[in-house]
């Protein structure tokens, strides 16, 4: 018999547990862009047919963007929740950095009609205002024909709206992406000064490749590597050596999201490698965080008996696995794998009658393996015949 141990299920839980939720995406065609718009682009001038709203004649009409101010381009429609969502904050922002110098322009390419009917509808769970008098103190603009947002949106490739993209003063692109996902930290920088373009470019960088995919085709890779590292100085007996590659790994930021998984690898050190009051600290830590999972904790228990069959580990470790089995078998009586496992449990440290018990009751649940089952029973009851003998 033989259960796998949860630190090893990483590349299953990398591929299906971080792939990234997409957001809606507008419904236009796809152009072909000879050219990528991204952080440090120049941003294209605005070809807007219809102005909606304009700050109560607070702002230009734009079509070349000045150098001596800062854009929020936002891409939005009145059939996107989320965009919907975003118009509160987008007018806080315009209030907050309309004196310094900041226009917000959103942009539908749906028809004017569409936008003018959707702007007269109340915001839901407000003090019964519209949005479009939420929206006056910025500009609202509609496109119809789809350039600008061809010229923004696709040309940098993106898939979802809402989608805002922040012009700095020299007239460059300085971010995009959601508006209330890191918009509001982004212009604050910008505004200062000390907007750090590449450190964003990176983020980019990341943010397509889990898009794409490669992103987790690169961590599962990182994360195999450094097993194997690992797992080579476990091999070699240096037990510290193995800890001190899983502590870095887990303060490296690039590596963050791999973090749960190298902190179970780095209980499996301390219980199945280095044992001791560290080795049963980590047991119990791990035995109280899976406390209502007897499958886990089937598992967990079932390799410790393992290690200990092979080599036989501290006896505090066995108690540790002892009390994790007994707590399976509380939580899955009915499992003959279950009560088996807390038989050798058992039978390990010293409790003959109770195994033999335990055992019995396993091959009355036995689903499958019911012969290994039977032959471990018979190892005990020879155990106990003997016994009886002397």
């Amino acid at each position: 018999m033989s259960y796998a141990f949860s630190s090893l299920r990483i590349f299953s839980f990398i591929l299906l547990s971080l792939m990234p939720h997409s957001r809606p995406t507008l419904m236009a065609d796809e152009t072909d862009q000879s050219e990528l718009l991204t952080v440090g682009s120049e941003a294209p001038a605005l070809d807007i047919e219809h102005w909606i709203s304009d700050g109560g004649g607070e702002f230009e009409h734009v079509t070349e963007l000045a150098t001596d101010k800062v854009y929020i381009i936002q891409f939005w429609a009145t059939w996107c929740g989320p965009s919907q969502r975003s118009i509160p904050h987008l007018s806080e922002v315009q209030a907050a950095w309309k004196d310094k110098g900041v226009q917000l322009i959103a942009v539908s390419d749906e028809e004017v009609d569409t936008v003018r009917q959707f702007l007269k509808t109340k915001v839901p769970d407000g003090d019964g205002e519209t949005y479009g008098e939420l929206a006056e103190n910025y500009c609202v603009t509609v496109d119809p024909d789809g350039s600008v947002y061809r010229d923004y949106f696709l040309a940098a490739k993106q898939n979802g709206i809402p989608c805002a993209f922040i012009v700095g003063k020299q007239g460059t692109i300085e971010w995009f992406g959601h508006p209330l996902e890191g918009m509001d930290e982004a212009l604050k920088n910008v505004m200062a000064g000390n907007w750090d373009r590449d450190a964003f470019r990176d983020e980019l960088k990341r943010r397509r490749e889990k898009e794409d995919g490669t992103y987790y085709v690169k961590l599962q890779q990182q994360y195999t590597e450094l097993i194997e590292k690992v797992d080579a100085k476990l091999d070699e007996k240096d037990d510290a050596g193995a800890l001190a590659l899983i502590d870095k790994a887990i303060e490296d930021q690039e590596l963050a999201e791999l973090k749960p998984q190298l902190e179970l690898k780095r209980t499996d050190v301390l219980i199945y490698h280095v044992g001791g009051k560290r080795g049963a600290d980590a047991l119990e830590a791990r035995v109280g965080l899976l406390n209502n999972d007897g499958t886990e904790l089937n598992a967990l228990a079932w390799g410790i008996y393992e290690k200990h069959f092979k080599e036989p580990v501290d006896e505090s470790i066995l108690s540790g696995a002892l009390k994790a089995a007994r707590r399976a078998v509380k939580l899955e009586s009915g499992s003959g794998a279950i009560l088996d496992t807390l038989a050798h449990l058992l039978h390990a440290t010293g409790e003959l009658d109770e195994a033999l018990e335990v055992q019995e009751k396993a091959l009355d649940y036995a689903d499958q393996n019911e012969a290994e089952l039977e032959a471990f029973l018979k190892v005990l009851q020879a155990e106990k015949a003997e016994q009886a003998g002397n």
